[in-house]
């Protein structure tokens, strides 16, 4: 945005589509009918299952780890009307970024700020739990009596260096899925990548690409090993560990409540992450090939779909493995019933 509000003749350079015929792209060709429908279908299902469960986690906002869970969750509900309604339409009709450049920049410019926002946050919730199974007594220093909310705000800091200084990516309907290049859909300009990508993009992408996987090994290994912990513990200690043992789930229950969702503790956190952050991976990293190297267009439309999930998934893995938000959702349906 700041090229575009700040120094025009720079934006003007780059994006003002004077060496391009919007119709020089048969409309049929840039017509996506099957997938503009998924994308529409999916972005009214998933605000539809979202809304409840956000509602759920706010109730739960006193635990660090929902008050990480809410930011992200409004964060994907903003996101989906362009993830989703946005490139719906656009795919139906045939919409190029050239149609409408200066409407289309500010669009995507938002959608840049809401993706560096989530993934930060998302990240942080991974640290957050990483510490939290290393050492409880840190964990409380760090995430605590809502300095959760301080975290957040980086993630918004963050989202609006995006928004102010990041080049977006910009939706192409031939290929349905978002570029850095805003002339993807024609072949018969040539741009300079370089130009367009800005090199904090890159490195960020870089890591999450790789750091962000790593957090979450180091949780899940830690997180093993301290169970087996528990579990030999539990093996020499058979007449006390009833007592300990109930102790010990009470308080991940109370205190921890649905960042376990007071159920199997480690079904759901293996699927949490397993679901969430593999999606997650998987983006990223068809995302930062995409953008540099030829690709089928079938595999650039399913790096779309790793994407829209990305933001979309959460509610339905909640739904599935988190017992509480599950539960706070079903309660909030009856009433609507009953009313």
């Amino acid at each position: 945005m700041e090229l575009l509000l700040f120094r025009f003749d720079q934006w003007v350079k780059l994006y003002n589509c004077s060496e391009v015929r919007v119709d020089e792209v048969p409309l049929g060709e840039r017509r996506q009918m099957a997938n503009g429908t998924v994308m529409l279908f999916l972005f009214f299902l998933f605000e539809f299952l979202y809304l409840p469960c956000l509602i759920a986690i706010w109730k739960h906002r006193q635990h660090s780890c929902y008050q990480f869970l809410f930011f992200i969750g409004l964060t994907d509900i903003l996101m989906l009307p362009i993830q989703g309604l946005v490139s719906g339409i656009y795919s139906l009709f045939g919409v190029v970024f050239c149609a409408n450049p200066p409407f289309n920049f500010v669009i995507a410019s938002f959608g840049a700020a809401l993706f560096a926002a989530q993934t930060s946050a998302n990240f942080f919730l991974a640290l957050d739990r990483l510490i939290e199974t290393i050492s409880p007594r840190l964990g409380k220093v760090l995430f605590a009596d809502g300095r959760a909310w301080r975290w957040t705000m980086a993630s918004s800091a963050l989202g609006l260096y995006y928004f102010c200084m990041v080049k977006p990516a910009l939706f192409s309907p031939t290929y349905g899925n978002w570029f850095m290049n805003p002339y993807q859909d024609y072949a018969s300009v040539a741009v300079d990548l370089k130009d367009y990508i800005s090199p904090f993009a890159v490195y960020y992408d870089a890591f999450l690409s790789f750091g962000f996987p790593a957090i979450y090994l180091l949780f899940v290994v830690f997180f093993l090993r301290k169970q087996e912990m528990k579990k030999n513990i539990q093996q020499k200690q058979p007449t006390t560990i009833v007592v300990s043992t109930h102790s010990l789930f009470k308080k991940i229950t109370n205190k921890n409540k649905n960042c376990s969702s007071g159920g199997d503790y480690a079904k759901i956190v293996f699927v949490q992450v397993a679901a969430i952050n593999g999606i997650n991976v998987a983006t990223f990293v068809l995302y930062t090939v995409m953008q540099h190297l030829p690709m089928s267009k079938s595999l650039i439309v399913v790096g779309f779909y790793f994407n829209y999930l990305m933001f979309g998934i959460p509610p339905i893995v909640y739904l599935f493995v988190n017992r509480t938000i599950r539960n706070e959702c079903r309660a909030m349906a009856k009433k609507l019933v009953k009313f």
